[in-house]
């Protein structure tokens, strides 16, 4: 859903993103890709991604996405299937999940990999993330036992960064391995 009109997009099995006005009854736009998309639009609704199957992601002007993307890039060594993709409320970072139970950081300018996380879920469980409203930290939750990890990620200003991972269950605490 557009965070500025009533707009909102839809990613299909049949490889199409559609565009849509909840005041009409028919879709306003339509883009063919490779792969079942993922979509989402940033926090002012300017911009909406596009991941795709092979890790790649589109990004488009949500005012003339019918030119095409402004900006492609690549999540390396990653081929598997985008699950959901976000923006964090800055715009800076976004947040992918994959079918492989890997979770992604990426600087949402240029796609350069922040961090990556790799959860070992029970089988057949999509898991799911979220940035936390100040986007410091990333929340996951995968069905088992309810128990769910929480990953507190710091940027620092030499763009070096530092994450740390948590797994949290009831009221035990553990360091989990991660990646950067």
């Amino acid at each position: 859903m557009s965070p500025v009109n009533d707009s909102f997009m839809s990613g299909s099995l049949d490889h199409s993103v559609r565009i849509w006005d909840l005041r009409v009854n028919a879709c306003q736009g339509i883009l063919r890709l490779r792969g079942r998309p993922t979509v989402a639009y940033d926090q002012q609704g300017l911009v909406f991604a596009v991941a795709m199957e092979g890790g790649a992601i589109k990004l488009f002007d949500s005012r003339s996405y019918d030119k095409g993307p402004f900006d492609t890039f690549l999540v390396g060594g990653d081929m598997a299937e985008v699950c959901d993709i976000k923006f964090s409320n800055d715009g800076k970072s976004m947040l992918l999940t994959t079918t492989s139970n890997n979770v992604y950081v990426l600087d949402a300018y240029g796609g350069e990999k922040r961090c990556a996380f790799s959860l070992d879920p029970s089988p057949n469980t999509t898991i799911e993330a979220t940035f936390t409203p100040d986007g410091q930290y990333v929340l996951s939750e995968y069905m088992m036992l309810n128990e769910f990890n929480l990953w507190i990620h710091f940027a620092c200003l030499c763009m070096a960064s530092m994450s740390i991972c948590y797994h949290i269950s009831g009221t035990a605490y553990e360091l989990c391995s991660f990646s950067t």
